[in-house]
């Protein structure tokens, strides 16, 4: 905090760049602002056993940096007007907690995100007229992301420890976009807006935990979970 301080009494504005490490820093003090991210390949000789490395070893690496302004975090819990638009690509640091792979992009450029089976959410509350809602709809994207003759995904969803769904998800790839209503949730005395996505898992090649495939997610009035 005193260097992020120091280097702003000398006007001089601070980033956290945000790589796919495991690293995280959650500040209390400062909000995070997103400015972008930078692709960066680069070229890797990738370890081998038993043999001499040959040219089929040459592997490209991609690398995004994600890049956010430390500014001074306000006062209070932190509100957002609806709706809110939760980015799962770059500019999701703030929001996205444990329980979530790297995102990564499809052939078509959309940021997408596995869950590893209890991944956690931090979003600002929606805010009404008279402050924070406690009535609202939680609308994701998702996709079971399974094998069509494997066991199927199962997802339960919870806003401040409220239950508020549980289903089993289509195997295959296909995007599902659930509306789900959320009424009367309250605030347990977070920072943010708490939801937790748990599901059972699959191991696609011996060494992930793959739960569901997160394609988006945004909060937004219960007028838009009406049938």
């Amino acid at each position: 905090d005193r260097l992020i301080e120091a280097a702003r009494a000398r006007n001089r504005r601070v980033f956290f760049i945000v790589t796919d490490g495991t690293l995280q820093w959650k500040p209390e003090r400062w909000r995070l602002a997103s400015r972008g991210a930078q692709k960066i390949e680069t070229i890797l000789l990738r370890p081998v056993s038993g043999r001499p490395p040959d040219a089929s070893d040459i592997v490209t690496r991609t690398l995004w940096l994600d890049f956010y302004e430390v500014l001074p975090s306000a006062e209070g819990v932190a509100t957002s007007d609806l709706p809110v638009a939760v980015p799962v690509g770059p500019g999701s640091y703030p929001y996205f907690g444990s329980g979530f792979e790297g995102w990564t992009l499809t052939a078509g450029g959309e940021p997408i995100r596995w869950t590893t089976g209890n991944a956690q959410l931090a979003l600002p509350w929606p805010k009404g007229a008279d402050g924070p809602l406690s009535d609202l709809c939680l609308i994701l994207r998702v996709a079971g992301g399974r094998p069509v003759e494997g066991e199927q995904a199962s997802l339960d969803v919870r806003v401040e420890q409220q239950p508020v769904f549980s289903d089993v998800l289509p195997a295959g790839f296909d995007v599902q976009t659930l509306r789900i209503p959320v009424n009367g949730v309250l605030d347990r005395g977070t920072p943010g807006l708490d939801i937790v996505l748990r599901s059972n898992t699959w191991n696609p090649n011996g060494d992930r935990k793959l739960g569901v495939l997160v394609h988006g997610i945004e909060l937004n009035t219960v007028a838009a979970c009406a049938p």
